[in-house]
């Protein structure tokens, strides 16, 4: 993470949106409100099945869209809106999350619970194969819209000045829409 005055960068392997920056818009006590940019696909993992590199090298989108933030007590309210501008597939993403700190000692505890609603055009994108990429092992297929839920719980525990230990356990169910896809 990295903030310069309103600016920020983030990047994150296991989030939604594994790359993202902007603009802090608004900071109040209890909400705050950014414009946001970001790269964002979860798609489908090759690595355990070199076949499906040849259909899942495909580039990730970049997105433009807004956020907005709430704090009340140990509760994180997120919200997210984006939109595809790199004109790969023209779809857009609404992310809702909510999540809730605990402290232990030196102990913080999370949870984390939330939904992503993809339309067709992006989940299409990632999980769908065109007629002139089918083939009898792959056939063609369409994706529809569809919601992602992800559940996490962690812990972070600072070992001393310079190491935390930090376990989390992420559990995420892909939208019914792709689940005909024959990369699942």
């Amino acid at each position: 993470h990295y903030r310069f005055k309103r600016f920020f960068i983030d990047a994150h392997k296991e989030s939604y949106n594994q790359f993202q920056y902007g603009l802090n818009a608004y900071s109040g006590d209890i909400w705050s409100v950014d414009f946001l940019g970001a790269v964002s696909e979860h798609g489908v993992d090759s690595e355990l099945n070199t076949e499906l590199k040849l259909f899942t090298d495909r580039e990730e989108a970049n997105y433009l869209g807004v956020r907005a933030t709430g704090y009340n007590g140990p509760y994180i309210f997120q919200f997210e809106t984006l939109w595809d501008i790199s004109e790969l597939h023209y779809g857009s993403l609404l992310t809702a999350s909510i999540g809730r700190t605990w402290l232990y000692r030196n102990w913080n505890f999370h949870a984390i619970l939330g939904a992503r609603f993809e339309t067709e055009r992006a989940l299409d994108y990632q999980f769908g194969i065109d007629a002139d990429e089918a083939s009898v092992a792959y056939p063609e297929y369409q994706a529809g819209s569809g919601t992602t839920f992800v559940t996490e719980a962690g812990v972070t525990y600072p070992l001393n000045q310079y190491l935390i230990l930090k376990s989390t356990f992420r559990w995420w169910e892909l939208p019914s829409a792709v689940v005909g896809s024959p990369f699942i």
